[in-house]
């Protein structure tokens, strides 16, 4: 599966947070100083995370957080911060662009699937995946939408 749209938005997120630097294709963190502003970025280790959105119970966000899970893969996950629930796991390849949705890190009762302007409840997912060619998608936390369109 393709997913363009999320690798873009990692990329996004990182180079927002000044964490990515595009001339290295270097990931970086920044670490706290003894004054306790933003030291000089540093490589974003395997294992490490950023957290992209916090998320607030009472306004029902998710909190995003984004792994370093290997040279060139990074998992996203979607939390509820009030329950801990996972709501959604992706694991991008940032070389490929390619994603790979686990159907048993993604909640089918949370989310709900756009494909081609039409909404899909979330129990749909593997049929929607298999009646689009080379899907891509992109994941609409604040609207608990996943929008799944063809990447060809």
């Amino acid at each position: 599966m393709n997913g363009r749209a999320l690798h873009q938005f990692i990329l996004f997120i990182l180079q927002d947070k000044a964490l990515f630097d595009s001339d290295s294709h270097s990931f970086k963190r920044t670490e706290p100083t003894m004054a306790g502003e933003l030291d000089a970025p540093k490589e974003l280790d395997i294992g490490d995370s950023i957290v992209t959105a916090e998320g607030s119970a009472a306004e029902g966000d998710l909190r995003v957080e984004t792994t370093r899970t290997g040279e060139h893969l990074f998992t996203t996950t979607y939390e509820d911060p009030e329950t801990g629930t996972l709501r959604l796991a992706l694991q991008v390849d940032i070389t490929t662009g390619s994603t790979a949705l686990d159907p048993r890190h993604f909640d089918p009762d949370f989310w709900t699937l756009r494909v081609e302007g039409d909404t899909r409840p979330g129990r749909d997912l593997e049929a929607v995946l298999s009646s689009v060619p080379d899907p891509g998608l992109e994941v609409e936390p604040e609207r608990r939408e996943i929008r799944i369109y063809s990447d060809e």
